[in-house]
C-alpha cells in the first residue's frame, strides 16, 4: 500500500475511530486501526467487538492495500502532522512520513482484524441528526450504572408508527424524549450500550442518520462515517406505567432560576444533597439541611392544587434541568411519595421518585 493524504483529513478520520480501539485487546489486531485503500478512497476501521466505527475519506492512492497499525500510536503521531502525509506498507511494517518526520511502525496481519457486517436490506429509517443527538443528550444521563441489570445500563430506542422514542432509566428516575417520525409501520425496540451512545454523540451533527438494524446489532450511517453496535439483550421494563398522568399539585417556574437556586442551596452539604421543596402560594420554597449548614431559597412561579412538601436528590434534578432548553418548566406531583414529573415541552418528560422525608 502506498497513499498520500492531507494531514488534517487523516487526523479528522482517525479522531472518529481511535476511541473504540480496544484498550485490552483479546487479539493484537484489536489494538489496531485497519487502513484500507482502493480507488481514490481510504477507509479507517476500529472496534472493541462491542462498538465499531469506519470513516472514509479521499486520498491519492498510488498502490491500494490494507494494513493494521497500532491505533493509539498512529493517532498520536498523525495529530501532530501538518501538510501532506505519505503512508507506505510492506508486509506488516509501515513507513509514515510528513515533512521532515519519519516513523516506522510494526503492524498486525490484516486477516486478524474482525470482519465488519455489511448493511442488510430491509428496515431502514432516516433520523434527523440534530434532533437525534438532542434526544440522546436528554436521556443518556439517566442510564443505570448497576451491571446487575444490564438492560438498564443502555438507552432504549423505540420505533413506532408516527413516533420515535429515546428512553433511559436507572429505577429511580426516567427520561423520555419523543419525536415525530414517518415511514414506520410497526413497533420495534433496541437497547444501545453506553459506549455506542457516547460515540454517537461525538459523531452526530446536521446530517441525517441512516439507521439499519442487523441480526443482534445495529448500524448508524452518518455521511461517510459508519458506527456498528451490538445490542443489550433483555426485556426493557414497561416505563409507560410509571409516568404519572394526573396530579394533585403543579408548578410552572423559570428553568434557569430553579437551576441556579438548586445549585446554590446544594452548597451547604458535602454529601448527597437532598432538597425539600414546598409547593404552594405561587412559590417553590427550597431547603437543604447539610453537614455545613442550612440553605433556603424561594423560586417564584405559578402553582395550583394542594400544598405539598416533597424531597428530591438535588443531582437528579440538576441533571434534568441542564439538558432542557425551554425557558419554563412544569413540575407535577401526584403525592408526597409518588413519582413526580418534570416537563419542558411536549417532546420531553422526566419522572423522578421522591426521597422519603424523616418522620413521613
Amino acid at each position: 500500500m502506498d497513499i498520500r493524504v492531507e494531514a488534517q483529513t487523516f487526523k479528522e478520520a482517525l479522531s472518529k475511530v481511535y476511541r473504540v480501539v480496544s484498550t485490552r485487546p483479546v487479539t493484537p489486531a484489536l489494538g489496531g486501526i485497519l487502513v484500507d485503500s482502493s480507488g481514490d478512497k481510504v477507509c479507517l476501521s476500529a472496534t472493541d467487538l462491542e462498538v465499531g466505527i469506519t470513516a472514509t475519506f479521499q486520498g491519492e492512492i498510488l498502490e491500494g492495500g490494507q494494513a493494521v497499525l497500532p491505533g493509539k500510536v498512529l493517532y498520536n503521531i498523525v495529530r501532530t502532522f501538518k501538510g501532506e502525509v505519505r503512508l507506505r506498507t510492506e508486509g506488516e511494517r509501515a513507513l509514515l512520513q510528513c515533512g521532515r518526520s519519519r516513523f516506522e511502525l510494526s503492524g498486525f496481519p490484516p486477516g486478524d482484524f474482525p470482519f465488519f457486517p455489511q448493511e442488510e436490506e430491509g428496515f431502514v429509517v432516516l433520523l434527523p441528526g440534530e434532533l437525534f443527538k438532542e434526544a440522546l443528550l436528554r436521556t443518556y444521563f439517566a442510564v443505570s450504572r448497576d451491571e446487575t441489570r444490564p438492560v438498564l445500563t443502555g438507552v432504549l430506542l423505540v420505533f413506532a408508527p408516527g413516533r420515535f422514542e429515546v428512553v433511559a432509566t436507572d429505577g429511580h428516575r426516567l427520561s423520555r424524549n419523543v419525536l415525530e417520525l414517518s415511514g414506520v409501520e410497526k413497533e420495534s425496540r433496541y437497547v444501545l450500550p453506553q459506549k455506542a451512545v457516547t460515540e454517537l454523540l461525538r459523531l452526530l451533527g446536521k446530517e441525517d442518520t441512516r439507521f439499519v438494524p442487523q441480526n443482534g446489532s445495529v448500524v448508524f450511517r452518518i455521511g461517510e462515517t459508519v458506527l456498528f453496535s451490538t445490542l443489550i439483550e433483555g426485556e426493557y421494563p414497561n416505563y409507560l406505567q410509571v409516568i404519572p398522568q394526573s396530579f394533585v399539585s403543579r408548578a410552572q417556574v423559570s428553568r434557569q432560576e430553579l437551576l441556579e437556586a438548586l445549585e446554590r442551596v446544594a452548597l451547604v452539604t458535602s454529601g448527597v444533597p437532598v432538597v425539600e421543596i414546598a409547593f404552594g402560594g405561587g412559590v417553590l420554597q427550597l431547603q437543604v439541611t447539610g453537614d455545613l449548614g442550612v440553605a433556603e431559597e424561594e423560586v417564584v412561579g405559578e402553582t395550583e392544587g394542594d400544598h405539598l412538601k416533597v424531597a428530591f436528590n438535588v443531582r437528579y434534578l440538576l441533571e434534568a434541568l441542564r439538558v432542557m432548553k425551554d425557558e419554563r418548566v412544569e413540575l407535577g406531583l401526584s403525592g408526597e411519595l409518588s413519582p413526580a414529573k418534570i416537563s419542558s415541552s411536549s417532546s420531553f418528560e422526566y419522572v423522578l421518585m421522591p426521597v422519603r422525608l424523616q418522620g413521613v
